[in-house]
């Protein structure tokens, strides 16, 4: 009796952690494919409007404009800003506004 419940035991603890590897690969797969659809497409263009920094969010007709005055900036940030940059993410939309700011 005693071996049989070790032995259940056993079996039972192999497959809880079959059971926990499978989940948190699956997990991981999940977050990958996430990321990746998450980064399909650009959701933000930031460029400029009549000068100033502007950001375009998706479904919105009009930009947010910022305090910041693209003459300003280096000559390479305002051919990239003329010519719109694409992000990705609320986190790159995040660090490039604050580079751009400061």
């Amino acid at each position: 009796m005693r071996k049989k419940t070790m032995v259940l035991t056993g079996v039972t603890a192999a497959a809880f952690l079959l059971f926990c590897l499978l989940f948190s690969m699956t997990v991981g797969w999940l977050q990958a494919k996430g990321d990746m659809q998450a980064g399909a497409y650009p959701h933000y263009t930031i460029t400029q409007v009549e000068g100033q920094l502007a950001v375009y969010s998706p479904g919105e007709k009009e930009p947010q404009l910022y305090d910041v005055y693209i003459d300003t900036l280096p000559q390479t940030e305002q051919q990239r800003l003329r010519e719109g940059v694409e992000v990705y993410t609320q986190r790159e939309l995040k660090s490039l506004l604050e580079d751009y700011t400061s």
